[in-house]
């Protein structure tokens, strides 16, 4: 009984209960230690969880993947219940292009690493644990050849580099044993282990994401585009994470260029954010750096909200009304005379 609220209103105030559900372990199509994947003219009408989900695999395109509410007329608002792209410590080149999504529950892209956490430390090896809420012990996150960093506890303050030898999985402690190339000295229980060959390079143009969540997640220290493109979602359409906290994802953006894409609609929330849940010190004081938005529209409302962000530009923006920007505890943010810039 009574009304819904206008951020639920995707119907012309015809709205609807829907019931779903969401089984993660359902992916629709899993690839995991491949090489060169391609998806061409790829329709998803309805899908329980991941639509593609991707793990270690090198290389991947995709053109023309779409999902529609009410495919013909289905009579479905769903379309799938949990992301529609996720990629776990990938390589080489991800291209997503001439796509289109809506319907979904959940993020539209997510790339991403996963942080290890050290447990102990002998003279030839590490014992590793993945304290991510959803990772499975099994998924091979990590593998012989792998350049790793090591950092000082939960900072980003390097120990050092390193290349995997041998990773083992121990069973009986839910833990790794790894091995590495290098001699290594001052690695400590508590420390956290990045992988650095988990790191696309990542092109997304001229796709359209819509209604629903709708957000999408980007943390890749290569080269990142997206261009030409179209959100339209009603709460933030571009979410810059990472964390030692709970889900454990690494990859601070360090080379990333968004340009002429449009955000449509009033959104509850700010359309692009920077989030990095990581311990902050004097030395590093920043997660994500060298960020660009050129030439980009936005409706009006609250643009961005930077934490913890070096060298950040907005150049060209157009809008509808007035545009603010928000930060906490960031530098070297350059943004058009037009935008209002609030510090936190």
């Amino acid at each position: 009984n009574g009304n819904f609220p206008e951020i639920w209103d995707y119907n012309g105030g015809n709205n609807s209960l829907i019931f779903t559900h969401e089984l993660r372990e359902k992916c629709t199509v899993f690839f995991v230690g491949c090489k060169d994947i391609y998806f061409e003219n790829f329709i998803l009408i309805h899908g329980a969880s991941y639509a593609l989900m991707g793990l270690n695999t090198e290389n991947i395109y995709i053109d023309n993947f779409s999902m529609y509410m009410n495919y013909e007329n289905n009579g479905r608002l769903v379309t799938n219940n949990a992301d529609a792209v996720h990629l776990f410590n990938c390589k080489g080149e991800f291209v997503l292009k001439n796509s289109h999504m809506d319907g979904l529950l959940d993020d539209t892209v997510n790339i991403h690493g996963n942080y290890l956490s050290v447990l102990g430390v002998n003279k030839e090896k590490l014992l590793c644990n993945n304290p991510s809420a959803d990772a499975s012990l099994y998924c091979p996150m990590f593998v012989k050849g792998d350049e790793i960093a090591v950092y000082r506890g939960r900072t980003q303050e390097l120990k050092g580099r390193y290349t995997i030898r041998e990773i083992v999985v121990d069973v009986f402690k839910q833990a790794f044993h790894i091995s590495l190339e290098e001699d290594f000295e001052g690695i400590e229980e508590g420390d956290i282990i990045e992988n650095l060959s988990g790191n696309p390079n990542v092109l997304i143009e001229n796709c359209e994401f819509g209604r629903f969540r709708g957000t999408m997640r980007l943390q890749s220290r290569n080269k990142t585009i997206v261009r030409n493109c179209e959100f339209c979602n009603k709460e933030t359409s571009i979410v810059f994470t990472g964390d030692t906290t709970y889900w454990f994802e690494s990859g601070p953006v360090r080379d990333f260029l968004m340009e002429n894409c449009k955000f449509y609609g009033t959104s509850y929330s700010p359309r692009i954010q920077f989030w990095g849940e990581v311990e902050y010190t004097e030395n590093e004081s920043y997660y994500h750096r060298n960020v660009t938005f050129k030439n980009c529209y936005f409706d009006a409302g609250m643009i961005a909200v930077l934490r913890h962000v070096e060298n950040c530009i907005f150049e060209g923006t157009t809008f509808n009304g007035e545009l603010v920007i928000q930060m906490m505890d960031s530098a070297k943010i350059l943004c058009d005379e037009t935008i209002k810039l609030i510090e936190l």
